[in-house]
Parts: structure tokens; sequence; C-alpha cells
């Protein structure tokens, strides 16, 4: 019976010559104004979770889905997403209406990692 090998994702985009040097992979936080709005969850084997909050520190929103880096971008291809607009109230979001969304993306100086115009900082 033959080995069945798994490689990293990062690992997987040096093969196709794009950002072998990147690893975003664990737990990032964003803030606005020093309140906690987001927790991001990249894991290595390619999916990510996103728990937004409101200003009242309710949970609002849950992403979730795979990444995949390309060059100085990076693609989500959302799974599931689930809203609620009062904490209490939750609705799932139709598979029909889940898009995929990429943004350009680095790690500055400071290892923080810069998405868009969102800096998340790795916890």
């Amino acid at each position: 019976m033959k080995s069945l090998y798994v490689i990293p994702i990062y690992f997987l985009s040096f093969l196709d010559n794009e950002r072998p040097d990147v690893n975003i992979i664990g737990t990032w936080t964003r803030y606005t104004n020093q309140h906690l709005i987001e927790i991001f969850i990249v894991r290595d084997n390619g999916e990510f979770i996103s728990n937004e909050f409101n200003q009242k520190n309710e949970l609002r929103n849950i992403e979730k889905g795979t990444w995949e880096i390309k060059h100085d971008s990076i693609q989500f291809r959302f799974i599931q997403v689930i809203t609620s607009e009062d904490s209490q109230n939750w609705k799932s979001v139709k598979a029909s209406q889940l898009k995929s969304v990429i943004y350009k993306f680095m790690l500055n100086t400071d290892g923080n990692l810069i998405i868009g115009s969102s800096i998340y900082y790795r916890e």
C-alpha cells in the first residue's frame, strides 16, 4: 500500500511558485479604536474561521471557509456565513449567495497581517 503525504498549504504555494515565505497560520485579532471586532483563525489545512463582534461585544457574524495565497493576494472561499443583528436571531446565508473574495495582503515589519485595509495582530 502506498503512503499518502499531506503537505501544508504554505508549502503547496511554493510548488506553484507563489509565496513560500509567508506563514499566516494562527490566531489573529482586529481592533477598531482599541475595541476587539474580530478573531480570525487561519488553519494549516487551508481552512479559516472568523468571528466578528459589534460595539457591545456581541458576536454578530461567523464566517467559515478556505483560503489560498496567490502572489500578493489572498483568496477566501466561503463555505458558511451566519449573521445576527441582535445576537439572538441568527440566520445563515444561502449557499448560492456565498462568494469568493480576493484581497491584497502582506505581513508588515511588525509581524502584523494586513488584508486589504484591515490590520490583524498575531495572538
